[in-house]
């Protein structure tokens, strides 16, 4: 079960409990005893107990009351204080926990709706500058998404290469009043019923490297007080998506410059490898309705395929450069590349500290995997059919 984190709010009293066991949020008004009682029974027991102590920061006495409390046999201990020098909950306390990119987004547009309910849908869109393409990547607003799967060239798109020659973010307060010539994607979002934006291009280091749009339903919402609050939110978000690529670019970088050595030997070619990751986007993307992928889920295919044999570094030129068919004994050599590659990538993880990056083990199925067969026939695991993840299949 998931770890827990309970907060209690009482009248003049503010209470966490901890335990490994649960996930419980409860809000009363109540004096403790009396919420106690109202919680848990007739399942739950209940001691309590007083004690005063000094508050090392202040120096003033307080009391702190303690319960046990048994919810289907886990104890927990909730503890309520007088103390109010612990009351404030950090706002971005998500921030410390782990979770992907889109998991961080849905907590930042939570935290956006406190103060700006009208913000329906916050979107991130990558470009890729070796082919001018803008890709949607992660988005906030749940099944209610009108651009799954979509990308299109950045010269396509003028109202946005004209927010970069600007170099200032764009706002719309009526879509309806926008070009009546606009795109594709404008004109999805249009009949989604979105009738406001807010864009800020994102930057790293100076480098442009994609977009942030905030959406409303309602027009005229986006007001200089609301824009200084988002532009706050933006460019959080830009910092969580820099902190994720750059992670995932520092692996693919070290993996690449291992693979470069391969390479020497291997008469795989980059542009090979480049060809390999497109089309495994392509595939990707044309399953995506069916086994329900995400855009982040099929940009880390896009990433990660290319390095689908890395683990050829260890085999010997002998057999990795044989021009003939291999033999038995040289192919049973061959195919431990694949769990050789396996390790490589989590020396590599664990080197350079990046082992909470997202998606790493859509990586993992793609070395480990990628060599299995529908009929079962392949290896290292002869897995069949439903049991080779989608990501190595595709691969």
């Amino acid at each position: 079960m998931s770890d827990l984190s309970v907060s209690i709010k009482f009248e003049r009293h503010a209470a966490k409990a901890v335990s490994p066991n649960f996930t419980l949020r409860l809000k009363a008004s109540k004096p403790l005893a009396e919420f106690i009682c109202l919680v848990n029974a007739p399942t739950a027991s209940h001691l309590p107990c007083q004690s005063t102590h000094p508050n090392e920061t202040t120096g003033r006495y307080s009391q702190r009351y303690y319960c046990s409390i048994s919810v289907k046999g886990c104890i927990l201990k909730v503890m309520a204080d007088n103390d109010n020098s612990y009351t404030h909950q950090d706002t971005f306390a998500f921030l410390n926990q782990g979770g992907s990119l889109k998991e961080k987004l849905i907590a930042v547009h939570r935290s956006v709706q406190e103060k700006l309910p009208f913000v329906a849908r916050i979107s991130v869109v990558l470009y890729d500058p070796s082919t001018n393409i803008l890709k949607t990547y992660v988005h906030s607003s749940g099944e209610d998404n009108p651009l799954d799967h979509y990308q299109a060239l950045l010269d396509n798109a003028p109202s946005l290469k004209e927010i970069l020659a600007r170099g200032r973010p764009r706002v719309i307060n009526n879509m309806l009043n926008f070009d009546k010539h606009s795109k594709e994607h404008t004109k999805r979002l249009e009949q989604q019923g979105y009738a406001a934006s807010y864009t800020l291009p994102l930057f790293n280091n100076g480098e442009f490297f994609g977009f942030i749009f905030f959406n409303a339903y309602e027009i005229g919402v986006f007001t200089e007080d609301h824009l200084e609050e988002l532009d706050l939110h933006g460019h959080l978000i830009t910092l969580m998506a820099v902190n994720e690529l750059n992670a995932i670019q520092t692996l693919i970088a070290a993996i690449k410059t291992t693979g470069h050595i391969t390479h020497h030997r291997d008469p795989e070619t980059g542009s090979h490898l480049d060809r390999m990751s497109r089309y495994s986007r392509l595939i990707a993307t044309a399953l995506a309705d069916k086994y329900n992928l995400d855009d982040e889920y099929i940009e880390h295919i896009f990433m990660f395929s290319p390095l689908h044999d890395v683990g050829k570094i260890v085999i010997p030129d002998n057999i990795l450069l044989k021009p003939g068919k291999l033999n038995e004994e040289e192919m049973t050599v061959m195919k431990t590349h694949v769990l050789k590659g396996e390790e490589i990538i989590d020396n590599l993880l664990q080197n350079f500290g990046l082992g909470n990056i997202s998606y790493v083990g859509i990586l993992r199925n793609i070395v480990v995997c990628h060599h299995e067969t529908i009929d079962g026939v392949g290896y290292p695991f002869s897995k069949a059919g439903d049991e080779i993840p989608l990501e190595a299949t595709d691969a």
